[in-house]
């Protein structure tokens, strides 16, 4: 399951949720177990990226769903977009007015400042290269384990789940309804197949969901 952070501060501070986020967080996690989409009494891989934000969220869906909570992993490729110039990122938003809506659509639209332009931003080809390494890898390292898929919990960021939200269902508007909302997830379920380097997917995203075939080695579909 992949799962976009809680309200946050964005100060990077603590665990950085406001009190809504904390709040919201811990009812999701009881949510799951509720649901019976996490399975309290069954191993749940724990991953985040580098943000505060990121861990605080998981820290308390965990505490709502009543997890053991002794391992908790950083994931670098679940990271939130790169910026070697955000000061001028920032100016440009600022200038323009943009809306999250706005920003959300720059990210995939506007090829002279996110494709071209790496001195200010990561490219979105390198920000989607990077987070189906990490789906590939965690594929990889539970069959070179001989073990079967557990249930994993990683918390990112909205920029990179918005590649498999567009790559998989074609969602092109970006909106505030189709953009993934704070705390919003994707569920991911793996299944191996009798193919090398092959697994079938089953991908669910609000009342959409899809099978699809995933060669874990090219990390194509």
């Amino acid at each position: 399951m992949l799962i976009r952070h809680e309200a946050p501060y964005y100060k990077d501070i603590g665990h950085d949720l406001t009190p809504e986020g904390v709040e919201r967080a811990i009812h999701l996690g009881e949510d799951l177990v509720e649901q019976g989409i996490i399975d309290a009494k069954s191993r749940v891989d724990l991953l985040h990226s580098p943000k505060a934000r990121a861990r605080g969220t998981l820290e308390f869906i965990v505490k709502g769903a009543g997890l053991p909570s002794d391992e908790y992993f950083e994931v670098q490729e679940i990271r939130s977009s790169d910026y070697a110039d955000l000061q001028t990122f920032l100016t440009r938003e600022k200038d323009l007015g943009l809306t999250l809506d706005d920003v959300a659509r720059e990210h995939y639209e506007n090829r002279e400042l996110y494709h071209k332009s790496s001195h200010i931003v990561e490219t979105h080809a390198n920000r989607r290269l990077r987070f189906y390494k990490f789906i590939s890898d965690l594929v990889l390292r539970r069959i070179t384990a001989g073990e079967s898929f557990r249930q994993v919990l990683a918390v990112s960021h909205f920029e990179i789940m918005m590649h498999i939200i567009d790559d998989i269902f074609g969602i092109k508007t970006f909106s505030s309804y189709m953009a993934p909302a704070l705390g919003e997830y994707i569920i991911l379920d793996f299944y191996l197949t009798d193919e090398s380097g092959v697994i079938n997917m089953d991908i669910y995203f609000r009342d959409r969901n899809k099978q699809i075939r995933y060669d874990f080695i090219s990390r194509d579909f």
